[in-house]
């Protein structure tokens, strides 16, 4: 969607469909248009096909549930954490990572893929996924970006990645991975990330999409959302 005030979006979303069908003789299509600008737009459906894309929506959390993991529904997540503290005790240690640790996190990122098993149709995506990490690693000095790690024993085992939106006080994490052997890794690196990265003001979580992946959906799933961010697909009929 055009980026620009919500009372302009009417008058620059038209702009875009004229150079589409006039410049470009194609008709408009827009991909992960965002759920508020959909509702605000209410365009035509004798005009345009407006579908949600169910694997591509956000999944939202509450910020201070995953800083305590308190409750009924988060107590399994509270005993992996647990249990990660009792076993690694005066071995682990938590760090904001920064440009210059790029090749302890390429490290572990390829020992990360090398065991990584999914289905076949998941390759891609997670091919896609690891050259972005790349990219981040190699540009992060540019990029308004938070970095932590893990590391056992000295050793990089787990890091994150992520930003800040503070007009919406979310943290957006875009990238989580951890040693899937060592029991309550991933809890710790959640919950401290939250914890150390972001100002007390923080809301909301947004851990980003499932891709259609079922394990990762199930994984998502279990933090129990508050609610998602839905993405919808908008093409032009009848051009």
């Amino acid at each position: 969607m055009p980026m620009c005030r919500e009372e302009d979006l009417s008058y620059y979303f038209n702009e875009m469909k004229e150079y589409f069908n006039e410049v470009l003789k194609k008709p408009l299509r827009i991909s992960l248009a965002d759920e508020a600008a959909i509702e605000y737009l209410k365009l035509d459906p004798e005009q345009f096909e407006v579908k949600e894309v169910e694997d591509l929506k956000d999944y939202l959390y509450d910020a201070q549930a995953l800083r305590t993991l308190s409750g009924k529904k988060l107590h399994k997540k509270k005993n992996h954490l647990n249990s990660f503290l009792k076993e690694y005790e005066g071995r682990y240690e938590y760090r904001t990572l920064c440009c210059s640790d790029r090749d302890s996190v390429v490290e572990f990122l390829n020992e990360w893929w090398e065991n990584k098993v999914e289905a076949a149709e998941f390759t891609r995506q997670l091919d896609y996924e690891v050259m972005g990490i790349h990219s981040i690693l190699k540009n992060c000095s540019f990029l308004n970006v938070r970095m932590a790690g893990v590391f056992i024993d000295g050793v990089l085992k787990a890091f994150t990645i992520g930003s800040y939106n503070p007009f919406e006080k979310m943290a957006v994490i875009h990238i989580e991975k951890a040693d899937p052997n060592i029991k309550g890794l991933y809890q710790f690196i959640n919950q401290q990330f939250i914890t150390h990265a972001y100002p007390e003001e923080l809301i909301l979580v947004n851990r980003e999409d499932d891709v259609g992946m079922e394990g990762l959906r199930k994984a998502k799933m279990s933090y129990y959302p508050v609610d998602f961010a839905r993405k919808y697909s908008v093409v032009q009929k009848g051009f």
